[in-house]
């Protein structure tokens, strides 16, 4: 991702207007599209800002509930709903009145996050390397597609761009107030 931060970092330098990619479409796209774009990136930016909260707050609550499933042995079928109720509760929480602790703790989560993805890799790796289980070729990562969603295919493929656009949202803030701050010295 980080060529689309660097994409934005360029867009922020030239266009310092306090908006964000779909201000930057509506200036790159030709004449005619513009507008038209303008609106389309704007309102799927909004849908994949919903889905990346919506899909983080769910995947820490289905974790969980996988976890103690793989524990009791017993399957709530509540339990991710309600875990991730709890999940949501406690950012809103931990985001309104705990923001000052957040800072000094930013460096013990980067440290969390970095060893729990060692750890995950070579786990994962291990598993695959017991399992026999044959790996996938290029053809099968990059042109082998299913769509076993229930959804026609069109549908589905614009429920799927939501995903990596969601790697974009927000993320033009940072360079409009780099921009600003590095003005101001």
């Amino acid at each position: 991702m980080n060529i689309v931060y660097i994409g934005f970092n360029e867009k922020g330098e030239r266009w310092t207007a306090s908006a964000g990619q779909y201000f930057w479409i509506g200036q790159m796209a030709p004449r005619g599209f513009r507008k038209a774009l303008s609106f389309f990136s704007g309102w799927m930016l909004v849908l994949s800002w919903q889905l990346f909260v919506t899909a983080g707050v769910m995947i820490i609550g289905n974790g969980v509930a996988a976890l103690v499933m793989l524990h009791t042995g017993t399957n709530y079928t509540w339990l991710p709903t309600v875990l991730s109720s709890v999940t949501a509760v406690l950012i809103y929480i931990v985001n309104r009145w705990a923001f000052p602790l957040l800072a000094k703790l930013e460096f013990i989560f980067l440290m969390y996050q970095v060893v729990a993805f060692v750890i995950l890799t070579l786990v994962l790796l291990l598993l695959k390397r017991g399992s026999g289980l044959r790996y996938a070729t290029a053809y099968d990562v990059f042109l082998n597609f299913d769509n076993s969603s229930g959804w026609r295919t069109p549908a589905a493929v614009l429920l799927t761009a939501l995903v990596p656009l969601s790697s974009g949202v927000g993320y033009d803030c940072a360079f409009h107030m780099g921009k600003y701050t590095m003005m101001d010295d």
